[in-house]
C-alpha cells in the first residue's frame, strides 16, 4: 500500500504538469486580432465585419499577444498605451495593407513594454508626436511617417543634468521611418 501513494501522487502531479502546460498553450491562443475603422463603433466586437472605430478603444481593449489592425482614414486621437505585452507575445499595432492610417500622436505611458507599431502617419495637433514617458522597452517603431510638432521623437523627460522623471528608455528600434519638420531641431541636454 506505502508503494502506491508514491506512484499516485507521481500520477497526480503528471497530470497536474500536462494540464498546466495544456492550459498556457491555450493562453497562447487566446491572442486575438481586432480591427479598428472610422466607420466603426467602440461598441462593436473589433472584428473585420464590426470594427472598432478608435485607436484608443483598441489601445485600452488589447492584452499579450493581441494585434490591432487599423484600416485607412484619419484617427484625430493622441493614441496613449498604458498595457504591456511579454517577451513571447507582444502587442502589435498596424495600419491594414495598402491602406494610410492618420493619427495625431503616440505616448508610451512609463513603463510600457513589448509592443510593436507599424505603418502609420503621425501628424496634426499634438506636441510630441511619439513620445515614451520612461521606463519603456522593448518598443519596434517601423514604417512611421512622422510631420511636424515640437519634435518627432520624445524619449523620456525631465530637467536637464537629471535622471529621467519615470526612468529611463532601452531596447527602442526605430526603423524604415522618416521625421520631418519638427519646430525643434536636437540639442545636447
Amino acid at each position: 500500500m506505502s508503494k502506491a501513494i508514491p506512484i499516485s501522487a507521481a500520477l497526480f502531479m503528471l497530470l497536474i504538469s500536462f494540464a498546466a502546460a495544456l492550459f498556457l498553450d491555450g493562453q497562447q491562443l487566446k491572442a486575438s486580432e481586432y480591427h479598428v475603422s472610422v466607420s466603426g463603433n467602440d461598441s462593436n466586437p473589433g472584428t473585420l465585419s464590426n470594427p472598432w472605430r478608435t485607436v484608443q478603444h483598441a489601445a485600452n481593449s488589447v492584452a499579450p499577444g493581441d494585434t490591432v489592425i487599423i484600416h485607412g482614414g484619419t484617427y484625430e486621437e493622441e493614441v496613449v498605451f498604458r498595457y504591456s505585452g511579454t517577451t513571447e507575445a507582444p502587442i502589435t499595432f498596424s495600419a491594414a495593407p495598402d491602406e494610410t492610417v492618420t493619427v495625431e500622436g503616440l505616448e508610451f505611458a512609463a513603463g510600457t513594454a513589448y509592443m510593436n507599431i507599424y505603418n502609420l502617419k503621425i501628424e496634426g495637433e499634438s506636441i510630441w508626436r511619439v513620445w515614451l514617458r520612461g521606463n519603456n522597452h522593448h518598443i519596434t517603431l517601423k514604417g512611421l511617417a512622422i510631420t511636424g510638432g515640437e519634435a518627432g521623437v520624445r524619449l523620456t523627460w525631465g530637467n536637464s543634468g537629471q535622471q529621467p522623471v519615470d526612468g529611463p528608455v532601452s531596447d527602442i528600434v526605430l526603423e524604415d521611418s522618416l521625421i520631418q519638420g519638427p519646430a525643434y531641431n536636437p540639442r545636447p541636454c
